[in-house]
């Protein structure tokens, strides 16, 4: 929905937003638009359209931004974007902030461990963000003045993606076996290079159809030669991998008294295994 903004500077003053939400989420979408909306400067009226409505006068615009590019952004609709965020100062020289998704408990997709990496970081300087906790304007203020930015994989990144500057260096662990194309597009035309690393030594899963509760295990000592390799780990940093009993405690919070998980390798045949069982009960169930 980004990518027509750039055309309010082309209307009649005193048009509205029309938003067409794809699903029906009601005015909870103004929880995410409003803030959105207030950091860009934009004063407009917005408008949920949920029904059937004549309007008098409707204006469109070219979609310069998003999934038809892959991610990318066209260049006026980034320079458009740029000269509405609030102004910054200089970046900070040292400041290193983490982006973590400890705080978003285990009933989501995650890093086994994480806990223990964020105590090794923190030591190294460090700050721990959990960027939910902060208010929209907040986290692009710490997006913008740090220097060094390590990402654990997860959505902070396309807001990351958008107000990228230069002078910062950025990082991110993968989480999943591979990056969604749509964070990687979004950095292709921006002003910095996403450095991805890979130290993934399994990804396991709950015996569940979700699709984001992925839990991948670390290989701490590979994750931190990748780390000092591309300069986000001091020479000599305090550094040490979880302890077997470390990886059983985290791998199984917030799994029930079972306790099951299944191998990435094994959760397609678990999934067609679960449809077929599925079917069988709604066949049962009208016999």
């Amino acid at each position: 929905s980004l990518g027509r903004l750039w055309a309010l500077d082309a209307v009649p003053k005193d048009a509205g937003l029309l938003f067409l939400p794809a699903h029906n989420i009601g005015m909870s979408v103004s929880l995410y638009l409003a803030p959105l909306l207030e950091l860009l400067g934009v004063r407009a009226d917005v408008c949920l359209h949920r029904k059937t409505t004549r309007y008098r006068q409707l204006y469109t615009a070219p979609d310069l931004f998003g999934e038809r590019y892959g991610g990318g952004m066209e260049p006026a609709m980034r320079e458009w974007f740029l000269n509405r965020l609030p102004p910054r100062g200089a970046v900070t020289a040292g400041r290193k902030v983490y982006f973590s998704r400890s705080r978003l408990g285990p009933e989501v997709g995650r890093f086994c461990n994480e806990p223990l990496l964020e105590g090794l970081l923190e030591k190294d300087g460090y700050e721990i963000i959990a960027p939910e906790r902060l208010s929209l304007e907040a986290q692009v203020t710490v997006m913008q003045d740090a220097e060094a930015l390590l990402f654990a994989e997860s959505s902070a990144l396309h807001l990351y993606g958008l107000v990228a500057r230069k002078g910062q260096r950025a990082g991110v662990i993968q989480r999943r076996s591979t990056v969604p194309t749509l964070i990687i597009g979004q950095f292709r035309d921006v002003p910095i290079d996403l450095c991805v690393i890979d130290a993934i030594e399994d990804i396991l899963w709950p015996p569940l159809r979700a699709v984001n509760r992925s839990i991948a295990i670390l290989d701490f000592d590979r994750l931190r030669d990748e780390l000092s390799a591309q300069g986000f780990l001091s020479p000599g940093a305090e550094w040490r991998g979880p302890a077997v009993s470390e990886i059983s405690s985290s791998l199984h919070l917030g799994l029930d008294v079972s306790g099951t998980l299944i191998l990435d390798a094994e959760r397609r045949d678990w999934l067609r295994a679960y449809k077929q069982r599925k079917n069988l009960r709604k066949r049962t169930a009208t016999e």
